[in-house]
């Protein structure tokens, strides 16, 4: 997901109620880049077994309807606010290089795509992309349970250390 989607994403758009969890992202309920990222984003295993689902299911069930992430807050553009911090937070933990930017994480996940031979138009959908080919707009394109099976083939590349933090273990 591009940072902003997450943000600005609402409670009631987590459907965690079926088999196969995703984020509806519409344009109609909130911020998105275009008309072209309106998608169905399946949550990966990994989020799962982070409590991701737990997360949701408590603002949920406590009638929260407004964005999940309601605390993240600023004085400006919430996502560029965001960006900007990610962008510290590299620098600290030593990542020094000017190329890697809270816009990296797409490029890692579309690589990690790629090579978990998802094809193309998958990707494209999995992350709300424009296809290259005109024959990849006819249809309504894959159910979710296709994407989600997609997405949970690919590797988040996370280090044991980062998946103990996630787990809150460390």
């Amino acid at each position: 997901m591009r940072l902003a989607e997450p943000l600005f994403l609402s409670t009631g758009n987590v459907i965690i109620d079926t088999p196969y969890p995703y984020m509806n992202l519409d344009l109609s309920k909130q911020k998105l880049k275009n008309a072209g990222s309106e998608r169905e984003v399946p949550i990966h295993p990994d989020l799962i077994e982070f409590g991701f689902i737990d997360f949701v299911k408590v603002r949920q069930k406590a009638g929260l309807s407004g964005r999940l992430f309601h605390r993240i807050t600023s004085k400006g553009d919430v996502s560029n606010y965001y960006s900007k911090y990610l962008g510290r937070y590299i620098d600290r933990i030593g990542l020094t290089d000017p190329r890697l930017v809270a816009h990296s994480f797409r490029h890692g996940f579309k690589d990690a795509l790629r090579n978990a031979n998802i094809p193309e138009g998958e990707q494209y959908r999995i992350m709300g992309q424009s296809p290259k080919d005109v024959g990849q707009t006819y249809g309504v394109g894959s159910d979710i349970n296709v994407l989600w099976e997609h997405a949970a083939k690919t590797d988040l590349l996370l280090t044991d250390e980062v998946k103990e933090l996630l787990k809150g273990k460390k």
